[in-house]
């Protein structure tokens, strides 16, 4: 099959560009600024392939211009390990119709083995004149596009292209630090918007599970965090704080978020730290005690995309209950702690409650060798537990965690310091503590008799339930 020889598109992506605006003019008594900006990166199909950058020089003069290549992130006297002397004459147009008259620089081949080989280049005037560092590789290239064009079989293609970098590696047995997950289909591509990644980029491929940092950048005071899209489904998420931490496990657009849920399912404080096996986790992956616990009384429990949900059913106003971990977690754990904590967490959704009473739900948690229990009320479709600032809106995922200590002071001998998306919203410090039997290791959710509006439903997954070490200071 004859194949064509070249193949060269150049795309505009303002979200790429060095800064937000160009200027074109200077009064007559200013020298004009210079400045240097790649503004297009593109990449040719031929035998190998080729990264291409289009710089748009303002008031630079392009002759001698050059494009340094490096293979990290140059600082210092760092030495390229290429540098572009030709380039030629494109024009970009924006999608304002703006037209930019740019050079266009063609860096070494790639092979398609090396198509995750990340590239740092900058653009270098004769007079000194720099752009900053742009960072970019076949892979970035390749989803980019993928997820950005219209054309369903050309994104299908994009992907296949991925594959046949993972087929080359395979024949050639070729994976970087000798890491077998490190093939092309396995990076994942994430844009975020008014902040930075903790490598300092707004976008990039990183391998799946790789542990990415945000860093709002933006200027926004009522920001609570972001609201991160799954590329490929649409299915959106939300991630507390303007600084967090997650593994990656999906293509992203991360976007800063004012309003509503700020956390990711599955990664609570303690529910996503592996290192921590005092504890019993529910995935309600499967309808069985271990994975689901039970539901008792006047309500039901099912199960729906890995998600419980207990529903209160209204025959007559009795309570209905949830539990689980039934003594999963030895008393002997928490005994040879220094300083044992009980901690329940878990992502978790009211619905109803609608109805004004200070003893809709109770929760009862068996650990430290007591029962420790105490009432969250409701009022107009929201969830309150009094002396904290948590207030929960009927219909809205959160992330709750409840830590039950033994202060060792007499007055309040128990507490539970209250978390809502791993902020501090207050302590509970009138709990209701009685002597445990068996099971002494148990948590509980009862929907209580006064929990009459209809419906009256409690939504929760990534359940953690168990102990660590850690002693109780009063605050956050």
């Amino acid at each position: 099959m004859k194949r064509n020889s070249k193949i060269l598109v150049f795309i505009l992506a303002f979200s790429l560009l060095i800064g937000s605006a160009f200027c074109f003019a200077a009064t007559a008594d200013e020298e004009p600024a210079k400045k240097l900006t790649v503004i297009s990166q593109n990449v040719e199909y031929s035998d190998t392939l080729y990264l291409y950058y289009a710089v748009y020089p303002e008031n630079v003069d392009t002759e001698g211009l050059k494009l340094e290549i490096y293979t990290s992130n140059p600082t210092g006297e760092a030495t390229p390990v290429a540098t572009v002397t030709e380039s030629t004459e494109v024009t970009i147009t924006d999608t304002d119709s703006t037209e930019y008259v740019c050079r266009a620089f063609k860096s070494p081949g790639i092979a398609l083995k090396d198509m995750s080989a990340q590239l740092y280049v900058k653009a270098v005037a004769l007079d000194g004149t720099e752009s900053s560092v742009r960072r970019y590789s076949v892979v970035e290239y390749f989803n980019e596009m993928s997820f950005t064009t219209e054309d369903e079989d050309k994104s299908a293609a994009y992907r296949d292209m991925l594959k046949a970098g993972d087929a080359a590696q395979l024949i050639l047995n070729h994976y970087p630090n000798e890491d077998e997950n490190d093939y092309a289909s396995n990076y994942k591509y994430v844009t975020v918007t008014d902040g930075t990644l903790a490598d300092g980029f707004d976008r990039g491929v990183y391998l799946t599970g790789t542990s990415v940092t945000l860093n709002y950048t933006g200027s926004d005071n009522t920001v609570k965090g972001w609201t991160v899209e799954n590329l490929e489904n649409g299915e959106l998420t939300f991630v507390a704080k303007d600084s967090a931490t997650f593994a990656l496990n999906a293509h992203l657009r991360i976007t800063p978020n004012t309003t509503g849920t700020t956390f990711i399912f599955g990664t609570g404080k303690y529910y996503s730290d592996s290192a921590v096996t005092s504890a019993h986790r529910f995935d309600f992956s499967e309808n069985n005690s271990s994975s689901s616990g039970n539901a008792t009384g006047n309500a039901t429990k099912t199960l729906v995309d890995g998600i419980m949900k207990l529903e209160k059913t209204f025959a007559t106003e009795a309570e209905g209950t949830w539990y689980g971990g039934d003594n999963l977690v030895a008393d002997s754990v928490y005994t040879a702690m220094t300083n044992p904590c009980l901690v329940f967490e878990s992502d978790i959704m009211f619905e109803g409650f609608d109805n004004v009473s200070t003893g809709n739900l109770m929760v009862r948690f068996d650990g430290l060798g007591k029962c420790n229990r105490f009432y969250l009320r409701s009022e107009n479709s929201k969830i309150y537990i009094d002396r904290t600032n948590l207030c929960f809106d009927s219909g809205t995922w959160y992330n709750l965690r409840m830590e039950i200590y033994a202060t060792g002071d007499s007055t309040t001998p128990y507490v539970a310091k209250v978390y809502v998306n791993d902020e501090y919203v207050g302590t509970k410090n009138n709990m209701t503590t009685e002597s445990v039997g068996n099971p002494s290791f148990r948590a509980r959710w009862y929907m209580t008799s006064a929990a009459t509006a209809n419906p009256s439903n409690i939504y929760m997954d990534n359940v953690f339930y168990g102990y660590v070490d850690k002693a109780y200071v009063a605050g956050q």
